[in-house]
């Protein structure tokens, strides 16, 4: 308990690192999209397309990529607020204890 509230720190650390593991899932995909079309791709008769595409795709990976990495840095900062609730929790009844054992 810290400030009055109270906050089950496993559970946000768990939630951290399943947040940071989706993420890292999430730019692993991000870097198997490819944009390299061409119009031997796409054919001739939709060349004028390819690079609309390729544009579109980058800006799709792209996208996939920042929402990987901004998953895992909320995931380690609600990892660390997990462990600094849990850390903070146990210096908190230490020092009741010891309190207690000198009155």
């Amino acid at each position: 308990m810290s400030g009055g509230q109270q906050v089950n720190a496993d559970g946000l650390r768990a939630a951290g690192e399943a947040y940071a593991h989706e993420g890292e899932e999430l730019k692993t995909a991000g870097s198997k999209i490819e944009t390299n079309v061409s119009s031997e791709k796409v054919g001739k008769a939709w060349a004028d397309v390819a690079k609309s595409y390729v544009d579109a795709i980058s800006k799709y990976r792209d996208a996939v990529n920042k929402c990987g990495a901004e998953a895992s840095g909320l995931g380690d900062k609600m990892a660390q607020a997990g462990k600094a609730y849990k850390d903070g929790e146990t210096v908190s009844t230490e020092t009741i204890a010891s309190k207690g054992a000198e009155l």
